[in-house]
């Protein structure tokens, strides 16, 4: 049985290549660099989704620790 760890990580590059796949474009010069230019719009979205869900595991962390040892925002 795999671990959710790589079930995760299996699951996120599935949903990523369906993403890219969507982009790719033919064969030449210009349509190579807008598919680059949309797979660093994917980069930085990807990389903005990665800062909100390290955020929210914070917060779920931070509601599972007594009133005491929680964090002052």
């Amino acid at each position: 049985m795999r671990s959710v760890e790589a079930r995760i990580r299996s699951e996120i590059e599935r949903a990523v290549t369906m993403v890219l796949d969507r982009h790719v474009q033919g064969t030449t010069e210009k349509q190579s660099r807008e598919y680059i230019a949309r797979l660093r719009t994917t980069d930085g979205a990807l990389a903005h989704e990665a800062a909100d869900i390290f955020a929210l595991a914070d917060e779920e962390e931070a509601m599972l620790s007594p009133p005491a040892k929680r964090p002052r925002r």
